[in-house]
């Protein structure tokens, strides 16, 4: 298995020149695929060309992920891909911030009152990403999301809502 850490900037890659850093999801791609190039000619990654071969990511790689996938495919290269994966992955903030209330108020952990008010911000918050005002977008619509988190009871844990405990979390968390 290779992890790479990508795209160039976040997590722990960097590079002492910004104009390695990319803007568009298309030059992610084409970083990326130029990188899998390199990795399969090189020595060790011959000895993977004849192997099952998977892209995956998770969160805000559920963006670009398909875009990864789709330029390997079109190029040609071996080893042919075999599949992709995405966990959690961050494809549509419309449907995803507001699906948070949703599943907040099916399993109990908001009542209707609190359902509705939060509704009504993820209504701005959906309002702002169509005006494509992105950063104020941002800020606002996970500003909403720690006030659903906020309106949970005390010891649940968001990322789990099936244990008993939102340990090691609860420190972090600010609650209402």
């Amino acid at each position: 298995m290779l992890f790479v850490d990508n795209p160039i900037g976040v997590g722990y890659s960097a590079s002492a020149n910004d104009s390695d850093l990319v803007s568009s999801i298309e030059q992610l791609s084409q970083d990326f695929n130029a990188f899998l190039k390199k990795f399969f000619a090189s020595e060790v990654g011959k000895k993977f060309v004849d192997h099952d071969f998977y892209i995956s990511g998770g969160s805000y790689a559920g963006k670009y992920i398909p875009q990864i996938a789709i330029d390997y495919i079109r190029s040609g290269q071996k080893p042919l891909l075999t599949g992709v994966a995405m966990g959690n992955g961050w494809v549509d903030p419309k449907r995803q911030y507001p699906a948070y209330a949703d599943f907040a108020l099916a399993n109990g952990l908001i009542n209707i009152q609190q359902f509705t008010q939060i509704q009504r911000q993820f209504k701005i918050c959906i309002s702002l990403i169509d005006a494509e005002k992105f950063l104020e977008a941002a800020e606002f619509c996970e500003k909403t999301n720690d006030d659903l988190v906020a309106m949970m009871p005390p010891q649940t844990n968001p990322s789990d809502i099936t244990s008993n405990s939102c340990e090691p979390r609860c420190p972090d968390l600010q609650r209402g």
